[in-house]
């Protein structure tokens, strides 16, 4: 589908004033090509065989010839998720959103998956991309048939799957353990944990027909470095890392790759519960001195681990459980 590629054309338009009519001569030979930069073998339009003989020195004497060649395949090279189709559950806010948002300036199709559906609609609605791009769908990422829906709606609107992200969670209100009630124990169980259980029901399915895939499950540094008051969270996430390395065993043979990432505390919709109910200067200042680079994770941190994950540079990695942290699990 054709995507909005930048300002690089206007370059191209001005090399082409130098076409003239003389003599075709012989584009470069092998040999060439194995000088220019970047991964993928050149294809010239036509047309190029006219620029004169003095205008392909300059061109390859300064290295323009690659922005002719940029211009050609700009997406292929610089579009990172080009056509790939994502999952994102809890894309309609906090880290969600800034994995969607990422994942769409890559080049991916999007589903955005998420229990608030009109938030979802509004962050679609929202992006800059082309609208046929991404999706919303309603999903309770703890309810079997809901997740099979939204798989569904990816396979149904965008022809196949080739990464998930498990974002969605939910957190524990900081206090003591002992005082946290069986029924938000549960939840905070199906959201965390069941719902990777319930995708890897419905989607592994899909990617393995497809020859493999990406999944990336979002942690916690809580799993590596737990603070007191969450232990139920704690422990949730801790299934969410283990469970991504026994995946990634299991499923390499299929070529699907299975990593998660670590955040620390976020700016995010669960921000205050992890500080108590309260986010105040001073609770927050707390937090923030247990992290060596003195900040807060954002959407956009996290959004650069994913798209690393999903990406092709990371095609041997897997089973990864990466800390975003700015130093807190050290």
């Amino acid at each position: 589908m054709p995507r909005k590629i930048g300002n690089f054309r206007p370059l191209v338009l001005i090399i082409n004033i130098y076409y003239c009519s003389v003599e075709p001569i012989p584009l470069p030979d092998d040999g060439d090509e194995q000088r220019l930069s970047g991964p993928c073998k050149p294809v010239f339009p036509q047309s190029f065989n006219r620029l004169s003989l003095s205008t392909w020195s300059l061109l390859w004497h300064h290295r323009l010839y690659d922005i002719v060649y940029f211009d050609h395949h700009f997406e292929s090279q610089f579009m990172r998720l080009k056509d790939k189709v994502a999952i994102v559950t809890g894309g309609a806010s906090g880290f969600g959103e800034g994995i969607v948002t990422r994942f769409l300036a890559e080049g991916a199709f999007v589903v955005i998956a998420d229990i608030n559906l009109n938030a979802a609609i509004k962050v679609a609605n929202n992006a800059s991309c082309d609208p046929e791009c991404v999706s919303a769908v309603e999903v309770d990422v703890a309810d079997k048939a809901a997740v099979e829906n939204m798989v569904k709606h990816a396979t149904d609107t965008f022809g196949r799957l080739d990464i998930l992200v498990n974002n969605a969670g939910i957190a524990q209100r900081r206090g003591p353990m002992l005082d946290v009630d069986e029924d938000t124990f549960d939840r905070i169980y199906a959201v965390n944990v069941k719902s990777i259980y319930l995708s890897a029901l419905a989607a592994v399915p899909i990617l393995q027909a497809g020859g493999g895939g990406v999944i990336i499950n979002t942690a916690s540094t809580a799993a590596v470095s737990p603070r007191p008051g969450l232990t139920w969270y704690n422990g949730s996430k801790g299934a969410v890392v283990t469970l991504t390395k026994s995946m990634a065993v299991e499923l390499a043979p299929d070529n699907i790759r299975v990593n998660a990432i670590n955040p620390v505390i976020g700016q995010t919709g669960l921000t205050a519960d992890f500080m108590g109910g309260e986010d105040t200067p001073e609770i927050r200042e707390k937090f923030l001195s247990t992290i060596p680079l003195g900040r807060m994770s954002t959407p956009e941190d996290i959004a650069a681990a994913a798209l690393y994950f999903a990406s092709d540079e990371a095609s041997f990695i897997t089973g990864v459980c990466l800390e975003v942290d700015g130093g807190r699990c050290i």
